[in-house]
């Protein structure tokens, strides 16, 4: 029988609190709030409704955090080969190395600098910026020797760790040591990433894997029970970001300086307005991150005047067409998705690119290999290590021809009887006679489980998953966000995989939690809330995605659209977020000035609607009580039936019927 302290023991294993759960910048931006908040309990003007003016003291932590979220977002430029985690903790407190990477040049604990037009000295024993000694070098070293000593511990042979100052927008940087005794390296951030691609390999492919898996392990490090809050941390620190007014220059350093010299300047107004401008005009030019994406007044020269205003919690939002395209590409696309079901024949649209190209269902769990995820964790056992383990084998290689060979050759998929030489034969096979194993929809990075194939170590993966007892720990969680956090932490699982994991889960009966309780934003959604919104007034991208969804009804009428919706289902947050991804693939036709993140500029699959569909059973989690009886249902319209739309999809439907 499991114990309460055996499951709590689980869920700090699982890793709600892991490395991989912390964005670039975490430590530093939390430090950030809680300065802030401190200063503002103590003089309230600081905050008004327009604008929050920046304490001194919290003013070097935060350019800290804009450094090191900037850092973080260079470090995404290597390879696939190298292992990237931020804000490791170490030590007791909040101690923490700002990056840890791990590659074929071994290990690198890197720590963030951010002296704007400052003068960087490297003596062998201080560094000095503008003059003044810091405690930089001997900083760095100390953490550095306690990321080896903690890895060694942990894989049973010595670690070799390089020390790393990463220095951010210096003037100059004078290195004065001899090349050959330089235990700390300095090295100007704009060239890190290609510094330690240069770097000779220094370790072999299985120590490299160990250490990664090592790395990856709570338990390696010292845990600071506020990492499990990073998200909101970040989203947090988003929104002062987006409302900081010119901050004054601090008066005095604190006792431990993260991203200032050590003396503090004199005050210079206008130095500081010139950092805050440059430090937000670079990182829109980068496109990093949703901070840089929404919290800065972004103006887009290409898009049409008609420019629309809508306000959200006192907030201005300036929307650009494409905005409305949002909307009616969700209308039009679930015409056809019930046309379809319904058995209707093509043509199903008149919308010259629909008819084109292929997009997906307005709502997820319409969508084809949605549907079949459906099928597959609602058929067989019902026990929570077997509903995991199917919708997980699933959804990694995402292909419904996939697992009709692997449930040929295995019969009814199931934890306990899963035979894993049997399935790895089978992948094989398939690959032997030139079939894809995995689907093109998602990107599934290769876990280091020491493998040649990749669904080998998938495979792997799964076993690691299961052995460390993550369904129950799924089970267990109170929330859609802690089983995101867990799923985070599994090697490999990046944000939007974890998160769309999240949500295959709950269609299942292991999970049972409302869809409008989280959101993490993808990179397509990023990219076409950019192109809809020419300014979010500050909203963080999940807060555009909750506003969208929020007010879904008030734009379908607005634009006169009878949206159908899902049998009396609404469009839910995972929906509104898949259907910003389409969007940006849609104006790429729609409106191709419509500036994005990226370059991409066509839609790469076409689409055919001639060919005939029969009407289609449709299978969604019964616990949504949408009353589909297995036959196809006429859909709810939720606008007026009288508007020129819904007349217009009256003529086709009669005209189909009469072909």
């Amino acid at each position: 029988m499991t114990s309460a302290d055996d499951v709590e023991a689980r869920v700090d294993f699982a890793g709600i609190q892991a490395p991989s759960s912390r964005e670039a910048g975490y430590a530093v931006a939390l430090k950030c709030l809680q300065v802030q908040a401190d200063a503002e309990a103590r003089d309230p003007l600081l905050r008004t409704a327009q604008r929050v003016v920046l304490h001194e003291d919290a003013w070097p932590w935060y350019a800290g955090a804009l450094g090191e979220i900037e850092v973080g977002e260079m470090l995404k430029a290597l390879g696939p080969e190298w292992f990237v985690r931020h804000s490791v903790p170490i030590g007791t407190g909040t101690k923490d190395v700002d990056h840890l990477v791990i590659g074929p040049g071994g290990v690198f604990a890197i720590n963030t600098k951010h002296h704007r037009d400052a003068s960087i000295w490297v003596g062998d024993y201080v560094l000095r910026v503008n003059n003044a000694n810091t405690p930089h070098l001997k900083i760095a070293q100390s953490d550095t020797r306690d990321v080896a000593r903690r890895l060694a511990t942990k894989v049973g042979f010595p670690v070799p760790a390089t020390s790393v100052i990463a220095v951010l927008n210096a003037n100059s940087i004078v290195d004065r040591r001899a090349p050959d005794n330089r235990p700390v390296s300095v090295v100007d951030a704009k060239r890190l990433t290609a510094w330690l691609v240069a770097k000779p390999r220094q370790l072999n492919d299985t120590k490299l894997a160990l250490i990664k898996l090592a790395a990856e392990e709570p338990e390696t490090w010292h845990i600071d029970p506020r990492a499990a809050d990073t998200l909101r941390v970040m989203q947090r620190f988003d929104r002062l970001a987006a409302q900081v007014a010119t901050p004054s220059a601090p008066t005095r350093s604190p006792r431990r300086i993260r991203a200032t010299p050590r003396r503090a300047p004199a005050r210079n107004t206008e130095r500081h307005r010139k950092l805050h401008r440059t430090t937000q005009s670079a990182a829109k030019d980068r496109g990093y991150t949703a901070r840089t994406l929404l919290t800065t007044q972004t103006t887009c020269d290409t898009y049409p005047v008609s420019e629309r205003i809508f306000m959200a919690d006192k907030r201005k939002l300036v929307t650009s067409p494409v905005f409305d395209s949002y909307w009616r590409l969700a209308h039009e696309r679930q015409l056809i998705f019930h046309a379809r079901s319904r058995g209707l024949p093509g043509p199903w649209t008149d919308n010259p690119i629909l008819s084109a190209y292929r997009f997906t269902n307005a709502y997820r769990a319409a969508d084809r290999v949605s549907q079949r995820l459906i099928d597959v964790v609602y058929s067989g056992s019902q026990e929570p290590e077997d509903l995991f383990f199917r919708a997980l084998l699933f959804r990694i290689f995402n292909k419904t021809t996939t697992w009709d060979a692997l449930e040929n050759a295995l019969g009814e998929v199931s934890w306990s009887e899963f035979n894993f030489g049997v399935a790895s034969k089978t992948l094989h096979q398939l690959m032997a006679v030139g079939e894809r194993v995995y689907s093109a929809a998602y990107i599934m990075p290769s876990p280091a489980f020491g493998a040649e194939r990749k669904h080998d170590n998938h495979l792997l993966l799964l076993e690691w998953m299961m052995k460390h007892d993550l369904p129950a720990t799924v089970q267990g969680a109170s929330s859609l966000k802690d089983v995101y956090e867990i799923l985070r932490s599994v090697p490999s699982f990046g944000p939007f995989l974890a998160f769309q994991m999240t949500i295959d889960l709950n269609y299942s009966s292991l999970i049972d939690f409302d869809e409008n309780d989280f959101v993490v934003a993808g990179p397509g959604a990023l990219s076409g809330i950019k192109k809809c919104f020419v300014d979010a007034g500050g909203l963080g991208p999940e807060d555009v995605i909750r506003w969208m969804c929020d007010t879904q009804r008030s734009h379908f009428s607005r634009l006169g659209l009878p949206f159908q919706n899902l049998y009396g289902r609404d469009l839910k947050l995972i929906d509104c977020q898949n259907l910003f991804c389409e969007t940006d693939k849609y104006a790429r036709v729609a409106h191709p000035d419509a500036a994005g993140i990226g370059n991409r500029t066509k839609i790469k699959q076409h689409y055919d609607d001639s060919t005939p569909t029969p009407a289609r059973r449709l299978s969604f989690p019964p616990k949504w009580n949408l009353g589909l009886t297995g036959e196809p249902e006429a859909p709810n319209v939720l606008a007026d039936e009288s508007s020129e739309d819904s007349r217009a999809q009256q003529r086709r439907a009669r005209h189909h019927q009469a072909a």
